[in-house]
């Protein structure tokens, strides 16, 4: 489980069956869509603060170079090849060999507002469980693309709590949407001080 003392948030894009990725890549190009992660993964409260994003590998590498890392972000990639400490891998962006090297590194930073898990299925389907997960940003696309890899539905320990109007572009439509885990009395007693 990748943990953190942090509050944790997944930003994904979902087809029609919750498909993600279609032969190593994103199976649909919508403008809007890469907007609104643009957006969401960059704003800050403060100034003097940034986010990260949390990556596999292969999202890492899939992202053409003259865009990476995704500037603005503290760009985090976890893969076997990188050693057992963080390596700087490019400007502010570091390369983890583990879940738990990513968490340690993290744990320490104090420029930080917010961590998002923004590619990966692995790393998707796994952070579902971790306690400091707060957020879900969907953006839902009305079609299927008979993506090869998928991410799980949204927890039942989740509620909805927006959603934009559907958005059309030519003949592909959707939706953003956001989710937030709901508040129970245990949960609260539990991680209002680890989760910040």
């Amino acid at each position: 489980m990748l943990y953190s003392p942090r509050k944790l948030s997944i930003i994904i894009a979902v087809d029609g069956e919750y498909g993600i990725w279609k032969d190593g890549t994103l199976a649909w190009n919508i403008p809007e869509d890469m907007k609104f992660f643009k957006d969401t993964t960059l704003n800050v409260t403060k100034p003097h603060r940034q986010n990260a994003v949390v990556m596999g590998r292969k999202t890492w590498e899939s992202i053409p170079e003259k865009y990476r890392p995704l500037p603005g972000r503290l760009n985090c990639v976890l893969s076997s090849n990188y050693g057992k400490t963080a390596e700087n891998i490019a400007k502010n962006s570091y390369g983890f060999w583990s879940i738990e090297s990513c968490k340690n590194f993290l744990k320490k930073r104090r420029d930080l507002e917010n961590v998002f898990i923004i590619w990966g299925s692995y790393l998707y389907n796994l952070i579902l469980d971790d306690p400091c997960l707060e957020t879900i940003y969907l953006t839902r696309i009305y079609d299927n693309f008979w993506c090869d890899v998928f991410f799980s539905t949204i927890p039942e320990n989740f509620k909805e709590v927006s959603k934009s109007e559907k958005k059309q572009q030519g003949d592909l439509e959707y939706q953003f949407f956001v989710y937030k885990r709901k508040k129970t009395n245990l949960f609260q007693k539990l991680f209002k001080n680890k989760c910040k």
